[in-house]
């Protein structure tokens, strides 16, 4: 299957693949560190909201028409 997306989908999504292997190449975090990282900073740790919204976004103006 072949997808179509603008190019901020593309950043996004590359973004997207370098934090998670980012994430991969860390130690591991035991499980209280990990707690306290996710209260203290949630949104860092949400690293699919800002990639899905933006393509929801663009495929709900793509559709747009066909409705």
């Amino acid at each position: 299957m072949r997808v179509l997306c603008s190019p901020k989908i593309v950043a996004c999504a590359d973004a997207l693949v370098h934090t998670i292997g980012k994430t991969y190449a860390r130690p591991a975090f035991a499980a209280r560190e990990l707690l306290e990282l996710a209260e203290s900073r949630r949104s860092e740790m949400d690293v699919l909201r800002q990639f899905s919204e933006m393509a929801r976004d663009e495929l709900e103006e793509l559709a747009a028409p066909l409705l």
